[in-house]
């Protein structure tokens, strides 16, 4: 009889840490909302008009050269014109401090894209894990090379960060998004970056209230079994 009343009340303890450890976000102001670069860092390259670097505008026509699409998403986004006196990258970075448990990692970003054509070496956009202090790469996340003309409308995109920041639990990392310019006027653009999320799950699972109730009455009927026996 006791036997069978201890594995029962394993069984109970075993629901009760079913509930799912809820995600955390590591980034902030990550929409640009404030108006501003509140919680980031940028290079603050260029010149304006085509050699313009990340700025927050609620207007598509802040590149400064190929115009996008106003931000879709809240008022505000961050621009740059993807051109200008190169070589030379805009950078958009947010350092964040890695909980000592990451179970699953997931980073989001909104972005836009307009390309006349491409009168040189052909240019990028990165999205990479940097060291706290901005200067290491550490992993790319995304990359993707542009040879020729094009149109992006505001398209979402994700990835899945759990193995790379495993590695750096606990650690201060960077999130940065940079435009590669290769060049010297490599042709007019326009580039428009939104919506970054970073969300981490991290530590043991969290029972929820209906679970607890259903274990406190559960250990009491066991209790009230015992003392028959």
């Amino acid at each position: 009889m006791k036997r069978r009343i201890a594995v029962a009340a394993l069984a109970l303890l075993g629901i009760a840490g079913e509930g799912a450890a809820a995600p955390i976000e590591l980034i902030s102001n990550g929409g640009f909302e404030t108006g501003n670069f509140a919680g980031w860092s940028t290079t603050f390259n260029g010149s304006g008009g085509c050699d313009t670097d990340w700025n927050v505008s609620s207007s598509g026509g802040a590149t400064g050269c190929m115009a996008v699409g106003n931000p879709v998403a809240g008022s505000y986004a961050a621009f740059n014109s993807f051109d200008g006196d190169g070589p030379q990258v805009f950078r958009l970075s947010q350092s964040v401090l890695l909980p000592t448990t990451v179970l699953a990692a997931q980073l989001s970003w909104t972005q836009t894209y307009s390309i006349l054509g491409i009168f040189g070496a052909p240019r990028q956009s990165l999205v990479e894990l940097r060291d706290a202090s901005n200067t290491t790469t550490l992993g790319t996340i995304y990359s993707q090379t542009y040879s020729s003309g094009g149109v992006q409308d505001w398209t979402t995109l994700n990835a899945d960060l759990t193995s790379l920041l495993a590695g750096y639990a606990g650690q201060t990392v960077t999130i940065a998004f940079s435009n590669v310019i290769p060049e010297n006027l490599t042709g007019p653009a326009g580039f428009g970056l939104d919506s970054v999320s970073l969300q981490v799950t991290s530590g043991a699972a969290v029972p929820e209230p209906a679970t607890l109730a259903l274990l406190g009455m559960g250990l009491a009927g066991l209790g009230f079994a015992r003392r028959k026996a």
